[in-house]
């Protein structure tokens, strides 16, 4: 994926573009750290066996890091004076969420990462120049911007990894049917009936009130998820989500 913007090259997080604060992401300096498996295991007692729990509730992944090294621009670099004024405000600005909140890295404009800053910034200085690098700890997978799966066609051509599928339903029409998650992590759905109904999504039943529902429970599993609308005759659900990728 090719960077879209006129920009230089940074990061979009905590609402502020690594730009407005004279600085850019060097290029090829990004660590893009890949979540690990969390595996779940249990020796059996007489045996040399290992009982592998980790599948039991689905995949599991452990928190990924993601480190950039900027470097400053512009009047950020006029003297030493200034860089320190420049640095602080980075600084400042990266570690002031006291939670996870979305970063955007320039060349995959199409996701975002949940992300904070836990350790500190390393900072390494030359005169008037100097290199920034800041760890971010992110939430295992990026989240795609766009909603799966709507009637977008553009987008739909321009994806190979975008599956178009049935997300209208109605009682009485098509109320039965399969959503299939690509992706490897379980996400949760919205539904947004016309009227109050039942819905069961394989196995677990909720209830559904007019307008949007959303529920902790009320996830899709990666790969097919078998579901069954129930009401009155026309009532209509739609179902929407957000693919979850590593």
């Amino acid at each position: 994926m090719v960077q879209t913007s006129n920009k230089p090259y940074g990061i979009t997080f905590n609402g502020h573009h690594s730009s407005e604060f004279d600085a850019q992401v060097v290029v090829g300096s990004v660590a893009n750290g890949f979540p690990a498996r969390t595996m779940v295991t249990q020796h059996l007692t007489g045996s040399n066996n290992i009982l592998d729990l980790s599948n039991l509730y689905g995949p599991m992944f452990e928190e990924r890091t993601l480190a950039f090294t900027f470097l400053l621009m512009g009047s950020a670099m006029r003297n030493r004076e200034q860089m320190s004024r420049s640095w602080t405000r980075i600084i400042n600005w990266v570690t002031a969420p006291s939670h996870k909140v979305i970063l955007r890295d320039d060349v995959m404009p199409d996701y975002h990462y949940l992300a904070e800053v836990e350790t500190a910034p390393s900072l390494a200085e030359a005169n008037t120049l100097g290199q920034l690098t800041i760890t971010f700890t992110c939430y295992p997978f990026r989240i795609r911007d766009h909603i799966d799966y709507d009637d977008d066609f553009d987008y739909f051509i321009e994806h190979e990894d975008y599956l178009a599928q049935e997300v209208h339903y109605k009682v009485g029409e098509l109320d039965t049917g399969t959503l299939i998650n690509i992706g490897v992590s379980e996400v949760p759905i919205t539904v947004t009936a016309s009227a109050a109904a039942s819905l069961t999504v394989n196995d677990q039943s909720f209830t559904l009130s007019a307008g949007e529902n959303t529920d902790l429970d009320m996830v899709l599993a990666p790969g097919d998820n078998t579901l069954k609308l129930a009401g009155d005759t026309g009532v209509t659900a739609d179902f929407s989500w957000y693919q979850e990728v590593i």
